[in-house]
């Protein structure tokens, strides 16, 4: 009688695996033909389709195919359940209501869910792309659920957004810090007023380097280590930069041919006036950028900025036309006569000129 083993699940596991158990009994056991609770049974068999003697494992798994499939559900869905066990259920079924047991179980590991996501059904589908602290974890079941077959359009987009909100902004997020190193960056610095523009530069292909050649670019060496780690950066980093950057980075970012770029530049509070005035005079830069320097009234007053943005050829006109009657006569009459400049422009001066006579 001291082969006889006593009849719970844990105990009959427990003996197998230190092979107590005469293998006829085993075999017994794989057949489903032993009294347990049906709980004890679901578990032994699920166990025994994992032992090596094929005979046995392969027993089991046609013997565990016959157990209601509701009564398999409710076990993956019990404290009983183990790891062990909820994955060989797994590995042995492929009936829906069980897998989402399975799935829907604590015990099931990541492991598991990695490999039904490249099959299950979408019903399924959905409870595994919700589980976002399982995803956190084990990122490459986003991957797998991409490569199920028939994954829906809903959970290819939840997936798409899972992996940008978690995964993707955290490796940009960490990128711009290493990136960021050594530039001159105020982390501190409200990125509300350049909110717009973050919105839009996260639509932009990444990375996309609009940045001119480095040649053509710098006239300071000091400056190219900054481009360097510039033309590595995304769009929507080199918007954060140019903003929150000094003086080198704006120097470089004010020539991006991305007007996001270029614009976030101008917005920044720790651009100077003097600043501005030398890039009112740059022809190398995005059009936008000079209808912002001569739109913003603080800088209508400076005299040295209006008179570069009326000779600028690449401020667009209705913006030159409503700063050229702050121009002396003297600025006028030279402007009038510029052939930098458009002809209605010059037109325009000439006209001022003629009613100062008058005067």
């Amino acid at each position: 009688m001291s082969d006889t083993p006593e009849l719970n699940s844990a105990l009959l596991i427990e003996r197998i695996t230190r092979g107590e158990l005469p293998r006829d009994f085993t075999m017994f056991a794989a057949q489903g033909l032993l009294p347990l609770p049906q709980d004890d049974l679901v578990a032994v068999l699920a166990f025994l389709t994992t032992v090596e003697d094929t005979e046995i494992s392969t027993t089991a798994g046609a013997s565990l195919a016959e157990v209601s499939p509701r009564v398999v559900a409710a076990y993956c869905a019990s404290a009983q359940a183990t790891e062990r066990l909820i994955d060989a259920i797994a590995v042995s079924t492929r009936d829906p209501a069980i897998l989402e047991a399975v799935v829907r179980s604590r015990s099931v590991s990541d492991t598991t869910i990695e490999r039904l996501a490249r099959m299950v059904q979408p019903g399924i589908q959905e409870i595994i792309v919700v589980n976002q602290e399982r995803i956190i974890r084990s990122p490459g079941i986003l991957d797998a659920l991409l490569e199920n077959p028939s994954i829906t359009p809903d959970v290819r987009r939840r997936v798409m957004e899972t992996r940008e909100e978690f995964f993707e902004k955290k490796a940009r997020r960490e990128l711009t810090a290493d990136l960021i190193e050594g530039l001159d960056i105020e982390a501190d610095l409200d990125i509300g007023p350049i909110a717009d523009l973050l919105e839009k530069a996260e639509t932009e292909p990444q990375p996309e380097n609009t940045l001119p050649p480095l040649e053509n670019t710098l006239e300071n060496p000091d400056n190219i280590s900054v481009f360097t780690k510039i033309a590595n950066m995304t769009v929507a980093q080199r918007v954060q930069a140019a903003y929150k950057g000094g003086k080198s980075e704006r120097t470089v970012l004010i020539r991006d041919r991305n007007r996001l770029v270029a614009t976030a530049v101008v917005r920044s509070p720790r651009i100077t006036e003097t600043e501005i005035e030398a890039f009112s005079a740059m022809r190398n830069l995005e059009d936008e950028v000079l209808r912002i320097i001569g739109t913003k009234r603080e800088y209508q007053s400076k005299y040295a900025i209006v008179h570069n943005l009326v000779r600028n050829p690449k401020t667009p006109p209705g913006i030159a036309l409503n700063l050229v009657g702050r121009l002396t006569s003297k600025d006028l009459k030279h402007l009038s006569g510029s052939k930098d400049v458009s002809e209605i422009i010059r037109g325009h001066a000439r006209k001022l000129l003629q009613a100062k006579a008058k005067h």
